[in-house]
């Protein structure tokens, strides 16, 4: 039988690499804010596994998942609050989340083109990436009800206050500065 055959929740009958390529290919439209077959969105928003699998991968998937959810929260603010409307730093700030999420969306196309993708090879290339959208998703979380200069500050804080990898500050320092050049504008 095809996979298109299957119910949902029989993925855990499969043969472990046919439910790792499964896996995978369902993931990586996931990971790009689409809805896969065995995982999607639940009602809140939050991504989640709607079938049966082994256990063992489980838990790696959910760990996958939360990469999801971050990169819904950074997209969906970003389309939400790109109009002029919600201010020039609003809009900054939307634009510099739109080129992060365009270079992540990028790397995960690289990723799907590779032939023999498996779900360790994807999990592990991931690590990174899944780090600076967890900052991202938290500093959204701070922004949601804030505007101009006021977000600025938060952008400020988060980054006056993080400590850890260099490349994660590199990316909350391009946002704060792309926020920053409209205030900048005006003197």
């Amino acid at each position: 039988q095809r996979e298109e055959e299957f119910n949902d929740s029989q993925i855990i009958s499969f043969p472990p690499d046919t439910e790792d390529k499964i896996l995978v290919k369902d993931l990586l439209y996931c990971l790009i804010g689409g809805e896969g077959r065995y995982m999607k969105p639940n009602k809140t928003g939050k991504y989640v596994i709607s079938c049966q699998m082994k256990i063992y991968n489980q838990d790696s998937v959910n760990q996958v998942l939360r990469i999801c959810d971050d990169f819904a929260t950074i997209h969906q603010y970003s389309e939400g609050h790109f109009a002029f409307e919600n201010g020039r730093i609003t809009h900054a700030i939307c634009s510099a989340l739109r080129t992060v999420t365009s270079e992540y969306i990028q790397m995960i196309a690289k990723l799907d083109s590779y032939k023999n993708l498996t779900f360790p090879i994807l999990a592990s290339n991931l690590e990174a990436p899944g780090q600076l959208l967890r900052v991202l998703a938290l500093l959204i979380s701070e922004l949601k009800s804030t505007r101009g200069s006021q977000s600025l500050s938060i952008i400020h804080s988060f980054l006056s206050s993080f400590r850890g990898s260099q490349q994660i500050r590199k990316l909350l320092l391009f946002v704060f500065e792309s926020a920053a050049v409209p205030l900048l504008s005006f003197f």
